[in-house]
């Protein structure tokens, strides 16, 4: 197709009031040029019950009252099927972050945490060899909070084959990755 666009929304009643989740895709053919993605998700949801609670042996370590967090993701991608090639843009904005601190402990930050990405994907195939590459670039504002590592790389070169009369698929190779 050349052109595509889905919406999804839910909305939290009675105990979930004010949580609230929206998703958007839209797609493009391009033709032989190609097909661009976009994506757009906010949400409000509940913190996990492990950040609410904790008990050890009946005795409680923790019992916090945090806010919601707030997720807002916007995507984009370009891919080019005909050279395995796939770029994606993508911008991640958090209010009410949930962590962990240095201590082991639930912990919120009420300034806004954001995240940006680069990603290319590179996927190769001569015969039956595959060699699948992803390289990435990132930042976030927080490092204190939310430790990444500003690059990425996870290579994987291997072999993919029916053997056994073509009755068993055989993906046999080795994977790399370094930050």
């Amino acid at each position: 197709g050349k052109f595509a666009f889905t919406a999804q929304a839910a909305l939290g009643l009675l105990d979930n009031i004010g949580e609230y989740q929206l998703q958007g895709n839209l797609s493009l053919g391009l033709g032989k040029a190609g097909k661009f993605r976009a994506s757009l998700l906010s949400q409000i949801r509940p913190p996990g019950l492990l950040f609410d609670q904790l008990y050890v042996s009946k005795r409680q370590i923790w019992d916090n009252d945090f806010a919601k967090p707030v997720e807002n993701t916007l995507s984009a991608t370009y891919a080019l099927p005909l050279i395995g090639l796939e770029v994606t843009g993508r911008a991640h904005v958090v209010n009410n972050y949930l962590y962990f601190d240095q201590n082991a402990r639930a912990a919120q930050t009420t300034a806004p945490l954001q995240v940006s990405q680069l990603l290319l994907f590179e996927n190769l195939r001569f015969w039956k060899i595959n060699f699948d590459n992803t390289f990435a670039l990132q930042q976030a504002n927080r490092e204190d909070v939310f430790r990444l590592p500003k690059w990425f790389s996870k290579n994987s070169l291997y072999f993919s084959g029916k053997i056994f009369k073509k009755r068993m698929l055989l993906n046999a190779g080795i994977d790399f990755r370094i930050n």
